[in-house]
């Protein structure tokens, strides 16, 4: 039976959220009052694309990891600082709940470092927020998923490879842990999910991944493209995908989807990559899949409760303590919420502007230094840029 929807307006009308089943769904003003809601005032305000909050926070719970994975892009370490306090993660999931955002990703560095973590999780879940976690998986037990069983929406263990010889492709070697993690998780009831981070080593790691997956009845797989951040800028041009695998991602992705029966979900940064394929614009733009959502309807958070639009990018050094302001402040994030309008080309002409947003903010910032430069990795822009060198 589901549970009673949590609900949030918006100009267009409001956001149903449960958790049983997992839902989050967005509708019109009709669907609101047959709920038996009243009008809101925010439907006398003009629309915009940017929410009246986050649906969505990713908050850096702690920056410490024993792992020193070579692409971690919070280049986290045993020694990585000070993490905020019980009570100061408190009062920043209080701003959150404030405004009714309705999922919280937490994770690390290695989140389970803190041994007030669970505390944390009943905490959101007391504020109407849903916790969900991402853990290399190095510290489940029997006993501890047991506790996490009804606590998370989702657990995602990181995993980078699965086949022999190919188990330590960021120098560490995770997917043992995960194997023993994902049993403890899956026996207790608890929701799993693999992360996989996408790179050009990686990229033939998917189909073992996916029936590692399946095996193991993972409920979804989440690739990450591979992001130049924290650790990862240091070798990102020798591990990034190859212009071939950019383009493959996404046919890749939809026969392993077929063959597995199982979700593989693209993160918001690889549209780039699906846009390439001209798939249905009306569809993508019906069922809200878009490409860079950072300040749009996600925010993130570092390890000091710092703001940014994606965990990615630089924090705008304002506190989330402070949320309804800074979310409201035209100046806010504006390289992300301003992109479509400001576009220079190719992006300026493509049809698919409106849904990819230009690629990877952080991508393009750290190969051009402009933050508003056309995302250098999409297929598109390299074709452009190879006939303009051409001309």
């Amino acid at each position: 039976m589901a549970d009673k929807p949590r609900y949030r307006y918006e100009r267009f009308g409001g956001i149903l959220a449960t958790n049983s089943p997992a839902m989050l769904a967005y509708v019109d003003r009709e669907l609101m009052k047959s709920l038996g809601l009243p009008d809101s005032p925010l439907w006398e305000e003009a629309p915009r694309e940017v929410l009246s909050a986050p649906t969505e926070a990713h908050m850096l719970i702690t920056r410490r990891c024993p792992l020193q994975c070579s692409h971690c892009y919070t280049d986290s370490s045993p020694d990585a600082g000070e993490d905020l306090s019980f009570e100061e993660v408190s009062k920043r999931i209080d701003s959150l709940a404030a405004m009714k955002v309705f999922h919280l990703a937490m994770g690390g560095g290695e989140a389970f470092l803190r041994d007030d973590l669970l505390d944390i999780a009943r905490y959101a879940r007391a504020r109407g927020v849903t916790p969900n976690l991402t853990t290399n998986g190095q510290f489940m037990t029997a006993a501890l998923a047991r506790e996490c069983a009804g606590l998370f929406g989702q657990i995602n263990l990181s995993v980078d490879g699965v086949s022999l010889g190919r188990r330590e492709p960021f120098g560490e070697d995770k997917t043992q842990l995960a194997e023993v993690a994902v049993a403890h998780l899956v026996d207790a009831g608890v929701q799993v999910g693999f992360n996989v981070v996408v790179t050009r080593e990686t990229y033939d790691e998917l189909d073992a991944i996916a029936a590692f997956a399946k095996k193991n009845k993972v409920c979804d797989i989440e690739l990450l493209r591979y992001k130049p951040a924290g650790r990862g800028t240091q070798e990102y041009l020798s591990h990034r995908l190859e212009p071939e695998q950019r383009t493959e991602l996404f046919p890749k992705v939809l026969k392993l989807t077929e063959k597995y029966q199982i979700p593989i979900k693209l993160d918001c940064s690889s549209a780039p990559f699906v846009c390439h394929h001209s798939p249905d614009k009306e569809r993508m733009e019906a069922f809200d899949v878009m490409g860079c959502i950072g300040g749009i309807s996600l925010l993130g958070a570092d390890e000091q409760g710092r703001a940014s639009a994606c965990s990615f990018y630089p924090d705008e050094g304002q506190d989330i303590l402070n949320l309804d302001e800074l979310w409201e402040n035209p100046e806010s994030f504006k390289e992300f919420r301003e992109y479509p309008e400001n576009a220079a080309e190719p992006c300026r002409s493509c049809e698919y502007l409106s849904v990819c947003r230009g690629g990877c903010r952080a991508v393009a910032r750290f190969l051009t230094g402009d933050p508003w430069a056309p995302d250098p990795e999409c297929p598109k822009v390299s074709q452009a840029q190879a006939t303009n060198m051409e001309v």
